[in-house]
């Protein structure tokens, strides 16, 4: 997340993942681990621990994920971008694929940020998210649009959602910079 670590302190990459669907190569940062998907990538952060609401259900501490937007390309980017947010935050902190509410539903939210963005070298544009749950401490939740760098007319999602906890990839310097 911009902004994430000490100014001018940039997070050590350890990797790289793919996405081979969008054609996009995401940094692997210390304390994270990444995977292609069938939708693009995902990346996750921390320890797998109990989720607060459901306890026999595995969640972390942070992640994120990218995947083509379904919505039409002739929207601007912040309206591409608005329209993706609380999708963003109902697929990471309310309900699961399952159908369970991990954290107990998202109950509140309240925007912190937003802005133009620059991703593989694409201008985009961002929108970032306090997240309050049910159960649990909250969340951060982002999501940053751009247009696809391999496909013209397409628009690509990078969204992320993180606990908000004292100790975590927000607060260690462990973020993403856009």
């Amino acid at each position: 997340m911009a902004g994430a670590g000490p100014p001018g302190r940039r997070p050590a990459i350890t990797g790289r993942v793919d996405d081979t669907v969008n054609g996009l190569r995401l940094p692997v940062l210390r304390g994270w681990r990444g995977t292609s998907t069938k939708t693009g990538a995902g990346l996750g952060y921390g320890t797998v621990y109990h989720c607060p609401a459901v306890p026999a259900d595995s969640c972390l501490p942070g992640g994120a994920y990218t995947r083509v937007i379904d919505h039409p390309g002739d929207l601007p980017l912040k309206e591409l971008a608005q329209a993706e947010i609380g999708e963003v935050a109902q697929s990471v902190y309310g309900t699961n694929t399952s159908g369970r509410k991990d954290y107990g539903g998202i109950t509140g939210h309240r925007g912190t940020a937003a802005g133009a963005v620059t991703v593989a070298g694409r201008k985009g544009f961002f929108i970032r998210w306090k997240v309050s749950t049910g159960k649990g401490p909250g969340a951060v939740v982002e999501a940053a649009v751009f247009p696809s760098p391999r496909v013209q007319g397409r628009y690509l999602l990078l969204g992320f959602g993180f606990d908000d906890k004292r100790q975590g990839p927000v607060r260690d310097g462990h973020g993403v910079d856009h």
